[in-house]
C-alpha cells in the first residue's frame, strides 16, 4: 500500500514538473513571438494588391492606416479633404493655408492644395520653378505657401503673420473630438522650395511637425514640435537654409514638458541618444521623415525621429507628452507648422516659402508593413510603407507602394503593435506577371 502511494506521489510530482516546464516555456514562446513572413501571392508591382502569409502578425483593426495620401487619386487644384479616401480611416481635421484666414485673403497659389508636379508657384516677385517629384511614381503632391500679406491686410499683425503663419496637414485620432491615442507612427516625404530666403533674424525657425491634444494644429495648449534650422544661439552659427546638413532642436512654449528651444541632444529630463546632426536639408532635396512615438507607459514616453533612415533623434524615458487626467494620448499629428522669417514686421512671412508633402502615411499603431532596400532593416537607406486593407494574425493584404525603391530586389518587413519586426523577406519589385508558386495538386493518388 505504501509503495503504491509512493508511486502515485512520484507520478504527481513528475506531472507537476512537466506542467511547470511547458508552462514556462510556452509563456516564453508567446511573449517572445515575432512576426514571420512565409510567402507572398500576387504580382509585386506598384499599385497592385498582394497577400502576405505568415504568423504572429498580431491584431490591427481597422487594417487601414489613419492616413495614406500620395495624391494620385486627388483632383488637381483642390484642397485636402476632411473625408477619408479609400485607403484611410480619417480625413484631414485641419489644413492651412486656406482661401481666407483671420482676416487675410490668401491668393490661390499659396493655398494648400493638390498640385501637378509641373506646378509653378507664384513667388514674391516672380513665378518660381516647378519642383521635381519625390520619385518616378509620383505625378502629384500637396503644396502650400507662407503668403506675406502686403496690402489690405486685416490680420492680427502686419506682415501677414496670421494668414501665412503656418502651412500644414493635420491627421486626427479616429474618434470623436477628445479622442487620444498613445502610439503614433508617421512617414512622409518633404521638400521646401529652394527659392526660400536665408533666414536673417535671431529667432528665425521652421517647424516641420507638431503633436497636440486637440484636432487642429497648435490646439489644446500643449504642442511639442520640431524644427530643422534657425539663426539662433542654440545652433551656434549654423548657416541656416543653405547648409547641406542641419541640426535638430525641439521647440515648445515656456512651461510645457520641455524648456523652450531645448536641444534634442540633451533630451531634457530624459536620456539623449543617437543625435545625428548630418540631416539632409529639405531646401536642397526631398527628404523622408519617419517618427515613432510611444506614449502609453505609466509616466514615461519614447520618441525616435529619422531623416532618410538616419537616426536624427531618439529619446527614451522622458516625461509624458500629454495627460488628460485619465490617460495619456495625442489627439492629432500635424505635418508642417509655423515658419518665422524675421522679427520685423512682427513674425513676418515671406512669399517665396513653399512646402511640399508627398506619400503621407500616419497611423495610431506601430503595426505596419514596409519594403526596404536592405535585408537588414537597420542598414536600409530607403524604406517605403505599404498600404494594408486586410490584417489577420497569419495573413495581410496590401496595396504595393514602391515609392523611391528601384525595380529589382527589395525586402518586406512586418511589424506588430509592439514594434517587433520580422526578418526581411526578399521580393522582386516591378514584376509584370504573378510569380506566386502553384498550389500542390489534390485528389491524386500514386499506385
Amino acid at each position: 500500500m505504501k509503495n503504491k502511494r509512493n508511486k502515485i506521489l512520484i507520478k504527481v510530482f513528475f506531472v507537476a514538473i512537466l506542467f511547470l516546464f511547458f508552462g514556462i516555456f510556452g509563456f516564453t514562446k508567446t511573449s517572445l513571438a515575432v512576426p514571420s513572413v512565409s510567402g507572398i501571392s500576387g504580382t509585386i508591382s506598384h499599385g497592385n494588391s498582394i497577400t502576405i502569409s505568415g504568423s504572429d502578425f498580431g491584431v490591427k483593426n481597422p487594417a487601414k492606416p489613419l492616413m495614406w495620401d500620395d495624391g494620385e487619386d486627388a483632383v488637381v487644384d483642390t484642397f485636402p479633404s476632411a473625408s477619408p479616401n479609400e485607403y484611410s480611416q480619417v480625413g484631414y481635421s485641419d489644413y492651412n493655408p486656406i482661401a481666407s484666414r483671420d482676416g487675410d485673403v490668401i491668393p490661390e497659389s499659396w493655398q494648400i492644395k493638390y498640385r501637378s508636379v509641373t506646378f509653378t508657384p507664384t513667388g514674391a516677385t516672380e513665378i518660381l520653378d516647378a519642383i521635381s517629384p519625390s520619385h518616378s511614381h509620383s505625378t502629384k503632391y500637396i503644396v502650400g505657401g507662407h503668403y506675406m500679406c502686403t496690402e489690405n491686410c486685416d490680420g492680427q499683425y502686419d506682415g501677414g503673420n496670421n494668414g501665412g503663419r503656418d502651412v500644414g496637414l493635420t491627421i486626427p485620432a479616429n474618434g470623436p473630438v477628445g479622442t487620444f491615442e498613445p502610439r503614433w507612427y508617421s512617414h512622409w516625404k518633404y521638400r521646401l522650395h529652394p527659392a526660400m530666403p536665408a533666414c536673417t533674424g535671431t529667432d528665425d525657425n521652421h517647424k516641420w511637425n507638431i503633436i497636440q491634444s486637440a484636432q487642429e494644429a497648435y490646439g489644446g495648449g500643449l504642442f511639442p514640435n520640431d524644427f530643422v534650422y534657425g539663426c539662433n544661439e542654440d545652433l551656434s552659427g549654423s548657416p541656416c537654409t543653405r547648409s547641406e546638413t542641419l541640426s535638430l532642436l525641439t521647440y515648445e512654449l515656456p512651461g510645457d514638458v520641455m524648456p523652450r528651444e531645448a536641444p534634442l541632444a540633451d533630451c531634457t529630463e530624459g536620456e539623449g541618444e543617437g543625435l545625428n546632426v548630418n540631416v539632409e536639408n529639405p531646401v536642397l532635396e526631398w527628404i523622408t521623415i519617419e517618427d515613432v512615438i510611444v506614449n502609453d507607459d505609466t509616466d514615461l514616453s519614447q520618441r525616435t525621429t529619422k531623416v532618410n533612415q538616419k537616426n536624427a533623434w531618439s529619446c527614451h524615458n522622458s516625461p509624458l507628452w500629454f495627460t488628460n487626467g485619465v490617460g495619456q494620448g495625442i489627439g492629432s499629428y500635424t505635418l508642417g507648422g509655423f515658419y518665422r522669417y524675421d522679427m520685423f514686421p512682427i513674425n513676418a512671412q515671406h512669399s517665396d516659402i513653399y512646402r511640399y508633402f508627398d506619400d503621407v502615411y500616419v497611423d495610431s499603431t506601430l503595426s505596419r508593413v514596409v519594403l526596404a532596400n536592405n535585408a537588414t532593416y537597420e542598414d536600409a537607406t530607403v524604406v517605403e510603407p505599404q498600404i494594408p486593407s486586410v490584417w489577420a494574425g497569419d495573413e495581410i493584404t496590401i496595396a504595393v507602394n514602391q515609392g523611391a525603391l528601384p525595380d529589382g530586389t527589395a525586402y518586406l518587413f512586418t511589424f506588430d503593435a509592439d514594434g517587433n519586426i520580422s526578418s526581411g523577406y526578399p521580393v522582386t519589385l516591378g514584376e509584370t506577371s504573378d510569380t506566386t508558386p502553384p498550389s500542390a495538386p489534390s485528389g491524386l493518388s500514386v499506385s
